[in-house]
């Protein structure tokens, strides 16, 4: 198959592309028009599904890649009702994923901005926190793409592009701590900075509601608490963060999913509490419903941390690897998971 960018005819590139549900759709005018389309999470926006719309076929190389809800938004507000685009080109940025904006895009639009290439940049999310912060470079071609105006956008410009990348510079790392840090309140600054002086060492436990957890979850971690609680030693308890975006961008769908998840890692945390003993209860913080800038706080004053892995696993070492620290992380086998 063609790629997007191959050079050629018409009929061998692509001269148009439109952006929907965080994929690109790249248009081949063939005898029978086609779109390659992109995927998502973790695959850098390669190319992952050829569609056919007049006999509505989708090839797909990962099974994740596309369903035939996103098609069939797809269909209806592009292929049923064709418009003329505008010309040049446009980068889309932005999605709601966290660890997948850092892996995918961050280190992009950081090569990007090194480059004399003028193009505007939309974005839809911004969970790690401000890009014109973030970037200051491309602060000034930024903008703000709410999901009510991305049909305009794609009248307005020919060819939409997506950033993708597949490593994260330390330079992309630091831009992130530096804003999360700027992003903190005094408060919150002041609450980590008592915790770190109370402690010689500080451990980093996760705490995941169930789905890809172990069912021993509880009583694992009180006993990690109680093995690692010699005199010095301080515990975080980490439950879920959420977008620093989240109450300011009408993108986000709901947060009712994100206010469950914070509840029931809220009652996680309270059981592990519970079977400790008095002297080592003391000893954890509790870090839980806060926004992301805040979390790197925390985690920036880990030495040491048990973690799932995943994203939470990016996420706090991410943070925590300051200029004075690189925590260890403890991979210890001995979870127990329900057999279904």
């Amino acid at each position: 198959m063609p790629a997007p960018f191959g050079a050629g005819t018409d009929e061998d590139r692509s001269t148009e592309s439109i952006y929907s549900g965080h994929r690109i759709f790249y248009r081949f005018r063939t005898s029978e028009p086609y779109y390659w389309v992109t995927g998502t999470c973790g695959h850098e926006y390669a190319l992952c599904c050829v569609y056919f719309p007049e006999r509505r076929i989708a090839v797909t190389f990962n099974r994740a890649a596309l369903d035939w809800y996103q098609l069939n938004r797809f269909d209806e507000t592009y292929v049923r009702f064709p418009f003329e685009h505008g010309e040049g080109t446009s980068i889309v940025a932005g999605f709601p994923h966290s660890m997948h904006t850092i892996w995918n895009e961050l280190p992009a639009l950081e090569r990007l901005s090194g480059t004399n290439l003028d193009v505007p940049i939309a974005y839809t999310h911004q969970p790690l926190g401000p890009l014109n912060l973030i970037f200051p470079e491309l602060a000034g071609r930024l903008s703000p793409l709410p999901y009510a105006d991305v049909t305009s956008w794609n009248r307005r410009h020919r060819f939409q592009v997506a950033l993708g990348s597949r490593r994260i510079p330390r330079s992309t790392r630091e831009r992130v701590v530096r804003v999360a840090n700027e992003l903190r309140s005094e408060t919150v600054k002041m609450a980590q900075r008592e915790f770190r002086l109370r402690f010689k060492r500080i451990v980093w436990l996760s705490v995941k509601p169930p789905m890809r957890t172990p069912v021993n979850q509880v009583e694992f971690l009180a006993e990690v608490i109680k093995g690692m609680g010699a005199p010095g030693v301080g515990f975080i308890l980490n439950g879920v963060s959420f977008p620093w975006d989240l109450y300011q961008n009408s993108n986000y769908p709901t947060d009712k999913w994100l206010a469950a998840q914070t509840g029931a890692a809220a009652q996680l945390i309270e059981s592990v509490l519970s079977l400790l003993p008095s002297h080592l209860r003391h000893r954890v913080q509790s870090v839980n419903g806060i926004s992301l800038p805040d979390e790197f706080g925390w985690s920036e004053l880990a030495d040491f941390y048990v973690c799932h892995g995943g994203s939470m696993q990016n996420k706090v070492a991410l943070g925590s690897q300051s200029p004075r620290r690189c925590p260890f992380q403890l991979a210890l086998p001995c979870l127990q998971f329900d057999a279904a």
